[in-house]
């Protein structure tokens, strides 16, 4: 679920804050008015009852699972042409800072500047970073939020994304919140897991990486049992 903030702010408070520019304050209701009106905000346009579909499109774009023969259509009726387009032109140069598709993973220390931003999560949360042949970044997706000190990584949506995506190949990489970079079982065991998979389906797993403020650790490049099945699949 998206987060929203449930403000409670007055007219008055709302117009204040977007007129210094302090959206953060505003609701998902307001941002929509937002940004479906062209960066004006307009008090005869009530958009509670569009929200939720609005951040089901955005949402959908974010994961790139629109079907555009079908849910594309659905939401141009609800929203209308232009409309749609402006969100998705938003969402495309959105992606396009955060994950630009030049940008080439060729060894872990190439990953890492991208995984610091979440290195300070509270609780483990694992990522997936899709390749294409080059070793370019095709697509990050958030795969799973754990506890403290676990976070469950299935197989089945893993390989799911990265079939969307059609990448030639995968990294994970999830954070350790307590600083400490020794792979757990679990980590260990979900690794053997995706590569087994990976090997199958021919997506292979290329390197999974723990990360935390300031170092990470390689499984590829780290973990003398798991090289060799890493060594099956395409070398980063």
């Amino acid at each position: 679920m998206i987060y929203n903030r449930n403000n409670g702010l007055s007219r008055e408070e709302r117009d204040y804050f977007i007129s210094v520019g302090e959206l953060q304050f505003l609701d998902n209701t307001d941002l929509i008015n937002i940004l479906l009106n062209a960066g004006e905000y307009r008090d005869d346009i009530d958009c509670s009852g569009i929200s939720e579909l609005v951040i089901s499109f955005l949402q959908s774009r974010v994961k790139q699972e629109l079907d555009y023969s079908g849910d594309e259509l659905k939401f141009k009726e609800a929203l209308g042409e232009r409309k749609v387009l402006h969100l998705k032109a938003g969402m495309e140069l959105y992606r396009r800072v955060l994950y630009p598709f030049s940008h080439i993973i060729n060894n872990p220390k190439d990953l890492y500047p991208l995984l610091t931003h979440f290195s300070r999560r509270p609780e483990e949360n694992v990522y997936l970073y899709t390749l294409n042949a080059a070793n370019e970044l095709l697509n990050q997706h958030h795969v799973s939020r754990g506890l403290v000190n676990l976070a469950v990584c299935h197989p089945r949506e893993v390989f799911r994304l990265a079939m969307i995506d059609k990448a030639t190949h995968i990294i994970l990489a999830h954070n350790h919140p307590s600083g400490n970079l020794t792979p757990s079982r679990d980590d260990r065991d979900v690794t053997k897991r995706i590569l087994r998979v990976g090997q199958i389906v021919g997506i292979p797993l290329t390197d999974h990486i723990i990360f935390t403020t300031d170092r990470f650790y390689s499984f590829r490049e780290s973990d003398s049992e798991l090289s060799a099945l890493f060594n099956l699949g395409n070398e980063i």
